[in-house]
């Protein structure tokens, strides 16, 4: 089979192939960075591979000129496929190059990707009748659990700053109290922003009337389900950042909330 072809075979799952990975590079990141007995060495780590893949794509190694890492944020997706298709190599040097020190949870969603990893890269040779763990949906779904309950304790890893457009890689992304519309990195990117006229544009969330509220969660349930977030996830979580998690579902009100998403509960 021709690359080309071989192309042509995995493009309906390559978006998801790079979220996937996207995501748990960014998670694994985040997590090593919220150790403080990691923190120091994975910033040693993220510099050396910085720097050997800026000499390999000077050598003429086009098809690793994926730019530098702290840019990642901003790589295109055919940057990302080409970083992620050595994503063994890479992926092992910076996170797994002590596994003594790794949490299991670290270890199984580095696995989990892996065996999607493989599902993409073979694709165009699976055999007919390959188990079904092996399907990109099974598997997929299998790194988006995972990466859930990295989520749940460390916040979005690919949430950036308003004000500096950094990651909060290591903590949770703080958010405005009042509007909830805009996250920071830390409180000098907030003190700034309000200083810089978020305070003039600033309208609390309880000074909205439902409507207003119901399409700020549409907007964010829009943006989740664009990330990759399942119905029921995108929902939830849209639901509970504004405050609609509190409704009961069986009440007029819930069914009203639920029926904003075409789901009735």
């Amino acid at each position: 089979m021709s690359k080309n072809e071989q192309e042509q075979a995995q493009a309906p799952f390559t978006s998801t192939f790079v979220r996937l990975g996207r995501s748990v590079w960014f998670t694994l990141l985040s997590s090593h960075r919220a150790d403080p007995s990691r923190a120091a060495s994975i910033q040693e780590n993220l510099a050396q591979l910085d720097a050997q893949l800026q000499q390999m794509a000077a050598q003429g190694m086009s098809w690793m000129a994926v730019g530098e890492l702290q840019h990642q944020s901003d790589w295109s997706e055919s940057q990302w496929v080409a970083f992620l298709r050595m994503w063994k190599q890479y992926a092992g040097q910076l996170f797994m190059r002590d596994e003594s020190t790794n949490p299991e949870e670290e270890k199984n969603l580095y696995n989990a990707y892996l065996i999607h990893w493989t599902y993409y890269a073979c694709l165009p040779e699976r055999p007919e009748g390959a188990p079904e763990e092996l399907t990109t949906e099974a598997t997929s779904n299998r790194v988006d659990a995972m990466l859930e309950s990295f989520e749940d304790r460390l916040g979005d890893p690919l949430q950036q700053c308003a004000v500096c457009g950094k990651c909060a890689v290591g903590r949770k992304m703080s958010r405005c109290g009042q509007c909830k519309q805009v996250f920071y990195c830390g409180q000098p990117c907030q003190k700034e922003d309000w200083r810089q006229g978020h305070k003039r544009t600033c309208v609390p969330i309880a000074t909205l009337n439902p409507k207003e509220v119901d399409k700020l969660v549409r907007k964010r349930y829009n943006k989740l389900r664009r990330d990759g977030k399942n119905v029921k996830v995108a929902m939830q979580k849209a639901r509970t950042e504004y405050g609609l998690d509190k409704i009961d579902e069986s009440s007029d009100a819930g069914k009203a909330v639920a029926a904003m998403f075409g789901m009735p509960l």
